[in-house]
C-alpha cells in the first residue's frame, strides 16, 4: 500500500514532469522517444532555471538518477543538449562511458569535475571537455548550486549500438590522483611527440577565452557570418573538440548584425551573456530572441543570421555535430553574396 509520503512524491513528480512537457524538456532519467526533424526554438532561462531547481528538489542525486541532468529535445539525432545541476554538499558519482562530453559552466563556482584523477575547477564561462572513456565525477563542495550546460554525441552513440558505461569500483568519487592544472601544462602548449592520444580532458577557463574574443577583435578577425568567433580546439590534435562533436564560442559587437548562411550539421546555442535574436529560415523567417542564459536551436541546412540588439558584446556558446558530417563527407555550406 502507497504512504502519504509516496503519494505525495508523485504528485510532485508528476508536476515536474508536465513542467518537462510543457518546455519540450526530458530528464535524463526518463524514457526517450525517436526525434522527429530539428525545428527552430528558444529555451527561456527564466522557464528552465525554475524547473531545474525543482528538479533538484524533487529527484534525489544517487537514489533517483546518477545525474541530474534536464536534456533540451532539440530533435538532433546526433547530439544532446542540456544543464545538469549539483546542489551544495552534492556528489554526483564517479562513472564513464562510451559518449563523450562537453560541459559549458552557466551558473554558481567553485565546484569541480574530477577526470581520471585530476580536479578541474567549474566557474562560469568555462568549458571541459569529457572525452569518450574517461573517469568523470562532480563534487560541488560550495553553498550555492553548480548549473552547467551537456552537451554528448549520445544520439550517435545510440544509433551506432554502442552505449556502454560502467561505475567506479571503488565507490562514490574517485581518488585525486593528479594536481589541479595537469591537463592544461602537459597539453596546453609543448607536449611530448608521442601524446597523439584523443581521449584528454581539457579545461578551457573563460579569462582567456574572452581575452582571445577581444584580441581577435581588435586585430580584425571577423567572419563576416559569425562575428568574432572561437574553436575549442582539441589540446593534441589541433582539430575539432572530440572525434563527433565541435564546439564554439562567437563574440558579437555592441549593434553587430551579420551577414546570412546556412550549412549542413545542426547547431545547438547558450546565450552565455547578451541581447539579440537569431533570425532562422526564409518563408517565413523565425525570430528567435534571445538574452542571457538562453538556449536556441538552428536545424541543419536553414538560413541564419544573429544580431547584438544592446550596446555590449554578447557572447554565445554553440556545439556542432559538424566532425560527424564532415567524416560522413557531408558537410556543405552557402553563404548570403556580398
Amino acid at each position: 500500500m502507497a504512504t502519504m509520503d509516496d503519494a505525495t512524491s508523485s504528485r510532485e513528480a508528476d508536476s515536474l514532469y508536465g513542467e518537462f512537457e510543457r518546455l519540450a524538456l526530458r530528464g535524463h532519467w526518463q524514457p526517450r522517444a525517436l526525434p522527429p526533424k530539428p525545428v527552430p526554438r528558444i529555451w527561456r532561462w527564466s522557464e528552465i532555471h525554475p524547473v531545474l531547481m525543482e528538479a533538484a528538489r524533487v529527484i534525489d542525486l544517487g537514489k533517483d538518477a546518477s545525474r541530474r541532468f534536464v536534456g533540451l529535445q532539440t530533435r538532433s539525432q546526433t547530439l544532446s543538449f542540456g544543464y545538469q545541476i549539483v546542489m551544495p554538499g552534492e556528489n554526483a558519482e564517479a562513472h564513464r562511458h562510451s559518449a563523450s562530453a562537453l560541459r559549458f559552466v552557466v551558473q554558481g563556482g567553485g565546484a569541480y569535475t574530477t577526470s581520471n584523477g585530476e580536479p578541474m575547477p567549474m566557474q562560469p564561462g568555462d568549458m571541459l571537455t569529457q572525452p569518450n572513456w574517461v573517469w568523470h565525477d562532480h563534487t560541488n563542495g560550495t553553498n550555492e548550486p553548480i548549473i552547467w550546460v551537456d552537451s554528448l554525441d549520445a544520439g550517435l552513440v545510440r544509433a551506432l549500438n554502442a552505449q556502454f558505461g560502467e561505475g567506479w569500483p571503488g565507490g562514490n568519487a574517485q581518488p585525486l590522483t593528479r594536481p589541479q592544472g595537469y591537463s592544461r601544462q602537459r597539453f596546453g602548449a609543448a607536449r611530448a611527440p608521442t601524446d597523439n592520444d584523443w581521449a584528454v580532458p581539457f579545461h578551457y577557463p573563460w579569462p582567456d577565452t574572452q581575452k582571445a574574443l577581444h584580441l581577435m577583435a581588435q586585430t580584425g578577425a571577423v567572419d563576416p557570418y559569425d562575428g568574432v568567433l572561437l574553436s575549442y580546439a582539441n589540446p593534441v590534435t589541433g582539430g575539432y573538440t572530440s572525434r563527433n562533436l565541435a564546439c564554439f564560442i562567437q563574440m558579437l559587437r555592441p549593434g553587430e548584425k551579420t551577414r546570412a548562411h546556412r550549412h549542413t550539421g545542426i547547431a545547438i546555442y547558450h546565450v552565455f551573456q547578451g541581447t539579440g535574436v537569431t533570425v532562422v529560415g526564409q518563408e517565413p523567417p523565425k525570430n528567435l530572441e534571445w538574452q542571457d542564459k538562453d538556449a536556441f536551436v538552428v536545424p541543419p541546412w536553414e538560413w541564419h543570421h544573429h544580431e547584438n540588439l544592446s550596446q555590449a558584446p554578447a557572447y554565445l556558446f554553440s556545439v556542432s555535430d559538424r566532425p560527424i558530417v564532415e567524416a560522413a563527407g557531408l558537410h556543405r555550406e552557402e553563404s548570403q553574396p556580398v
